[in-house]
């Protein structure tokens, strides 16, 4: 947040009052604001809105969407794309009319904010990895003994 033009602002507008009293209950304030910044770290708050896709627009199911689009075809999933690039344009620019700032999260962030919602006191702990590929990439490990069954992504194989 902007605590410099927030306080530049409330000290412009004290200055401006008619009433004397009230004019010095608004500098206190400035005063007392910097003096809080100055011994305490102060906090942010982060508000986070879902912005979904009308279900014209993603298709049924997701999945088949996105195979039409990898043959070629423009599917759901790019006319979904699209719709909800238009409604998070739309309400940054609404938010940005209230004085809020507003932004669309990289995928990176979108992850870290799953991992801290569903593993709370595990993601207080331990970070995400930074990339992506560390999550989906082949893992080898070296030569599987001959007559050993393995688990390879949910499935059985002997």
């Amino acid at each position: 947040p902007d605590l410099d033009g927030y306080l530049a602002a409330l000290d412009a507008e004290a200055r401006r009052q008619d009433d004397p009293a009230l004019a010095a209950l608004a500098l206190e304030q400035v005063d007392f604001i910097r003096g809080l910044a100055r011994r305490h770290t102060l906090l942010t708050r982060r508000f986070y809105v879902v912005v979904p896709a009308d279900d014209e627009a993603a298709g049924a199911p997701l999945l088949g969407a996105l195979r039409h689009r990898r043959a070629g075809g423009e599917g759901a999933a790019t006319r979904a794309r699209r719709q909800l690039s238009f409604r998070c344009v739309e309400l940054a620019r609404q938010f940005g009319r209230c004085g809020l700032g507003a932004r669309r999260l990289r995928t990176a962030e979108l992850l870290e904010l799953h991992y801290a919602c569903w593993c709370p006191e595990l993601a207080r702990s331990q970070r995400l990895r930074r990339d992506i590929a560390d999550y989906t990439a082949l893992v080898v490990t070296g030569a599987r003994p001959a007559r050993r069954s393995a688990t390879v992504s949910g499935d059985r194989r002997v």
